[in-house]
């Protein structure tokens, strides 16, 4: 029978099973009914036709979701390297393309997309040494460049981060923010995300990383309110950026025995 820290640990761990689900329920979505990064280079950089790239893109969505659905079933963790190979494609693809803004920095952001099933990837295929310090710092490393990433793309001014801010100031405050102040914020957010991630990647505290799901989870919904219906399948492809912090504010807290959630208010100041 397993110990309820034991307990505990497996269901976080479905949680991330479940953030990964919904991850591949957006990869497999846009692969099936819209073009992807990958579709653009198979046509344009291999020169194949474009009805070979639209079927690959089918076949990739249709291999995915079969991928997951084994590994459900049988437990066998090869079966998540379908998802870490594809999570790596699509950045490498945007990078090769030249073709989106901060197209150099795809790697990065996308860190957290490849990241997540490859975590798990480790963990399964290792199952009984649990979740070691190693696949720990990973988690870390993977949310860093992650955020990283989006630091660097909101110091750059990305244009559709700005669009975000004055929507959503219009949107929760009626207030209409001039796009030279959304400038000034979005660097103000930007380099935040990087000295935060930064220093959470050096020593793990739980305010940095409950601040970091609040903000994965704050920037996923955006897609939602700025692209309404539209913004679903985005918003889920962006699980893995509230998920993974979540974990590790889970992790620090069983390494501190906390266990009570009324009491993470003492964990906060570590």
């Amino acid at each position: 029978m397993l110990s309820s820290e034991e307990q505990s640990t497996k269901k976080w761990t479905n949680f991330l099973l479940f953030a990964l689900f919904l991850q591949i329920a957006a990869w497999s979505y846009e692969a099936y009914f819209n073009s992807t990064a990958i579709n653009s280079v198979i046509f344009l950089n291999l020169n194949l036709s474009d009805q070979f790239a639209s079927l690959f893109d089918k076949f990739s969505s249709l291999v995915l979701l079969l991928s997951f659905g084994l590994f459900l079933i049988t437990r066998v963790a090869s079966f998540l390297l379908v998802p870490v190979a594809y999570g790596l494609a699509l950045p490498i693809c945007t990078m090769l393309l030249h073709s989106s803004f901060a197209y150099e920095f795809a790697l990065l952001t996308g860190a957290a997309r490849f990241g997540l099933p490859l975590v798990l990837y480790l963990f399964y295929k290792n199952q009984e040494k649990g979740w070691g310090i190693d696949k720990r710092f990973l988690i870390r490393f993977f949310i860093c460049l992650t955020f990283v990433g989006h630091g660097i793309e909101a110091l750059m001014e990305h244009p559709k981060f700005i669009d975000f801010l004055i929507e959503g100031f219009a949107l929760l405050f009626g207030y209409e923010l001039s796009e030279a102040y959304a400038v000034h914020l979005l660097t103000l957010i930007g380099a935040a995300d990087i000295v935060l991630s930064i220093s959470g990647l050096i020593k793990p505290r739980v305010s940095v990383y409950l601040f970091m799901t609040a903000w994965g989870f704050i920037t996923a919904v955006c897609r939602l309110m700025y692209f309404q219906w539209d913004g679903i399948f985005p918003m889920l492809l962006r699980s893995a950026h509230w998920a993974l912090p979540a974990f590790v504010v889970y992790m620090i807290l069983q390494q501190r025995k906390v266990s009570e959630p009324w009491k993470i208010w003492k964990a906060v100041k570590g």
